[in-house]
């Protein structure tokens, strides 16, 4: 792919935070074109033509790579957060998956744990024996793992005890807007399973106080969204972390 070649893709990160305390414990990594001619593209733009050409397993090691990267640079100065990463279908399937994994923890001597791995639950029910088998695999390399898009539709949530995941990332279409009776009884169905398994959840897209005040409430872990930060580059984002590191106080040192 071009984009690889000429060093066009880049990363964005999206921070999460806790929603009782408000500390940022995370960092979703977010792929980013910048193309010659048409500018800075979203992933809609060119992942589905990747997923459908293959091209989304080297753009998928790139990603890896870039950050744990990222994550390590982070934990050495003093910042000791996770990065998340999205696994597309294709590398999700790819037998060569935790080889890439392992040579992007090794090459910048990143701790497993600091790596969760997002997959979304689609991808996980296509098949429930080989997602099983798959994720528990990627747990053997010490790395934790989150479904992605939980409560959009695809998955029977029964299905969630077979899983060996450590995070449910709950749908952003389940809290945007936050006006029907419906979602909330999902939100609210997924976070007391999450409990009752010992699984995190997560929520995305939290955009205004009214949101935040109803997730804490139902006991929601942690959350990312436009009320708390944008994707930022990892300069802003290093200067988000010292910045709350110093508000800390001096135990934090």
């Amino acid at each position: 792919m071009v984009a690889l070649a000429e060093e066009e893709l880049f990363l964005l990160y999206q921070p999460m935070f806790d929603l009782r305390s408000g500390s940022i414990t995370g960092a979703e990594a977010l792929l980013r074109w910048r193309h010659q001619s048409r500018g800075v593209m979203s992933p809609d733009a060119f992942i589905p033509f990747a997923e459908e050409t293959g091209l989304i397993v080297p753009i998928g090691r790139w990603v890896l790579r870039a950050a744990c990267a990222q994550a390590a640079a982070w934990r050495a100065a003093g910042h000791p957060i996770t990065v998340s990463v999205n696994l597309s279908a294709r590398q999700f399937d790819d037998p060569e998956l935790a080889a890439d994994i392992r040579s992007a923890l090794d090459e910048h001597h990143l701790d497993p744990c600091a790596l969760t791995l997002e997959i979304a639950e689609r991808t996980l029910m296509r098949d429930v024996a080989f997602s099983a088998r798959r994720l528990t695999g990627l747990k053997e390399i010490g790395v934790r793992t989150a479904i992605d898009d939980v409560g959009s539709g695809d998955c029977s949530l029964s299905y969630l005890g077979r899983l060996p995941i450590d995070a449910l990332k709950i749908d952003r279409a389940l809290i945007s807007g936050n006006t029907g009776h419906e979602s909330h009884l999902v939100v609210r169905m997924i976070v007391r399973i999450g409990r009752s398994l010992g699984i995190q959840t997560y929520a995305e897209a939290i955009e205004d106080r009214e949101q935040l005040a109803w997730l804490r409430g139902e006991r929601c872990d942690a959350g990312q969204g436009y009320l708390f930060a944008r994707p930022l580059e990892p300069a802003e984002l290093a200067g988000m972390l010292a910045a709350e590191r110093r508000a800390s106080g001096p135990h934090a040192a």
